[in-house]
């Protein structure tokens, strides 16, 4: 049946959850359960969270794209069972988001061009998206 677990082994449990650095992870099925968008929350300092988004294949959870730090994921929305589009800051979020469409499929990614209002024509291969992030003022 049910082990009861002492006092004080959940209050040391609490205690150790709630150490800064102290990372919970969260998963993000895509519609088709083909993909999942999986986030880490890490407190970077007291009371200042960021969440560093990974994409994974559902079937071995292998990475197809993670967000380096400083980069926060602050929105998502699964467009398709291929089609991700993200809403990402930059800690400790005193610029303005940056919006990204990853193309799951093939590998690929667009950007959001604020001054034009539409994604950019030309996709970019996915692994050059942390370098295009880097780049932004």
């Amino acid at each position: 049946m049910f082990k009861t677990v002492p006092r004080f082994s959940l209050l040391v449990l609490l205690a150790l959850l709630s150490l800064p650095g102290t990372a919970v992870e969260s998963d993000f099925p895509g519609p088709g359960q083909q993909f999942v968008l999986c986030t880490v929350s890490e407190e970077v300092r007291m009371s200042h969270w960021i969440e560093l988004p990974r994409v994974l294949k559902a079937s071995d959870r292998s990475g197809i794209w993670a967000a380096e730090y400083p980069w926060s994921l602050w929105q998502h929305h699964w467009l398709s069972s291929h089609e991700l589009d993200l809403e990402l800051r930059k800690y400790p979020g005193d610029r303005p988001s940056r919006r990204v469409q990853l193309q799951l499929d093939t590998y690929t990614f667009r950007c959001w061009e604020p001054g034009l209002q539409s994604w950019s024509e030309v996709s970019q291969p996915l692994s050059q998206l942390n370098g295009y992030l880097d780049s932004l003022p």
